[in-house]
């Protein structure tokens, strides 16, 4: 007989890799565990666009305006949340498109969202992967760094 597939819900949210003068913005989750760094990011609203989304989770989590989202990557991500999340999101995973922001303000001008974030910092390149808590985290990411690296080289970004 045939495979039976399992059709999964997958949530569509978006990641940005927000930087300014080399350094790299990374947040930690309310409730995640201590040591586990990730980009800002956030799920669609209902109808929402993905660049639209980008701009209100940057601005929700930073508690600032003052960023420019550029362009979306070619890099995607898509995966499975862990049963206990799954419960808390509704849904198995998550369809995650990126994009590139650059930070216009000040370093002390950003007020985290204490209800979302526990903390942020900035990160240089070279310890942006290695502060990420899942391999395929780090392998999505350090291709998305090598992106933006050839894009900022060639005068795009």
């Amino acid at each position: 007989m045939g495979d039976t597939f399992k059709t999964i819900r997958l949530r569509q949210a978006v990641s940005a890799v927000l930087f300014r003068n080399g350094k790299f913005l990374m947040v930690a989750g309310a409730d995640w565990p201590e040591g586990a760094w990730c980009f800002p990011q956030g799920g669609l609203d209902i109808d929402e666009k993905h660049f639209d989304a980008v701009q209100r989770e940057l601005k929700e989590e930073l508690g600032t305006d003052k960023f420019r989202v550029l362009m979306k990557s070619k890099t995607e991500h898509m995966y499975l949340f862990p049963q206990k999340i799954q419960e808390k999101k509704k849904c198995e995973g998550q369809y995650q498109t990126i994009w590139f922001a650059e930070f216009l303000g000040e370093f002390d001008e950003i007020s985290m969202n204490a209800q979302e974030l526990s903390r942020y910092s900035w990160f240089d390149k070279e310890d942006v992967v290695k502060s990420m808590m899942y391999p395929e985290q780090k392998e999505v990411f350090e291709k998305v760094l090598d992106e933006l690296s050839k894009l900022q080289k060639e005068g795009i970004i």
